[in-house]
């Protein structure tokens, strides 16, 4: 008796933590090896530090004031990618989707080494359910942060819409060895839950997803992860596994 998985790609609504909070390591990640391009050395200090305070604006979730500062920088540096990012996801936060697409080109033409852009370009994908397009703009963002637990998560998530589940599994659990355990512990058991599903490891998804309930009771995906829950327990009961806790 199989668990219906319809509601797999719901997952893939997951908030993206890499690209809705550029900020989050204090800076903006450098793409490649510690190497910043010629367009992102142009960059005038008025412009970096207006980008600066757009950040911190965006980190204390004043999306109005990062939205202005984010402005003046590009008033600044029209081309400067890092700013080009940061406003395509406040445009994304207010669902403009074609402006902000529009951003991330921008962005990925003044500097094609910027790897930031290619994964919230590929958050983009997934939500249009374009994964084959998502995947493709993560392997750029891949080669150019090869130890991104973002782009490994959010690689997971074009591989659960597609319903490649082990490579789902594998990416999420290389998500969580790089440092995305720490980060986003909620949603790695979320996204873990839902592969094991696919995979009909239905004990061990239960478990994942009670971890998700234990940590976000009231999140956007609780009652996606209890009607699931309710569906793996049926199932085991059918079969006469032993009976999963209650959440």
């Amino acid at each position: 008796m199989g668990v219906r998985l319809g509601l797999v790609v719901l997952a893939l609504a997951l908030p993206v933590s890499s690209p809705a909070q550029p900020a989050a390591n204090t800076a903006t990640p450098v793409p490649g090896k510690g190497t910043i391009s010629v367009t992102r050395l142009k960059v005038c200090g008025k412009a970096r530090h207006a980008f600066e305070k757009a950040q911190v604006a965006l980190n204390e979730h004043h999306d109005a004031e990062a939205s202005k500062q984010v402005e003046t920088a590009l008033a600044l540096a029209p081309d400067y990618p890092d700013a080009l990012t940061l406003r395509a996801f406040l445009d994304l936060n207010a669902g403009s989707t074609e402006s902000a697409i529009r951003d991330l080109d921008h962005a990925v033409r003044s500097d094609a080494g910027f790897g930031l852009a290619y994964l919230v370009i590929a958050s983009v994908f997934n939500r249009q359910g374009r994964f084959d397009d998502a995947i493709r703009s993560l392997d750029r963002a891949s080669l150019l942060e090869p130890n991104s637990w973002q782009c490994a998560f959010e690689m997971s998530k074009s591989w659960l819409g597609k319903q490649e589940y082990s490579r789902a599994l594998e990416q999420v659990n290389r998500a969580a060895s790089l440092g995305g355990d720490r980060r986003m512990n909620a949603s790695i058991h979320f996204v873990r839950g839902y592969a094991l599903v696919g995979l009909k490891h239905l004990g061990e998804a239960a478990s994942e997803l009670e971890a998700y309930l234990s940590a976000e009771p009231n999140g956007s995906f609780a009652g996606t992860a209890r009607a699931t829950l309710t569906q793996i327990r049926t199932a085991a009961s059918l079969v006469d596994m032993p009976m999963l806790s209650e959440k």
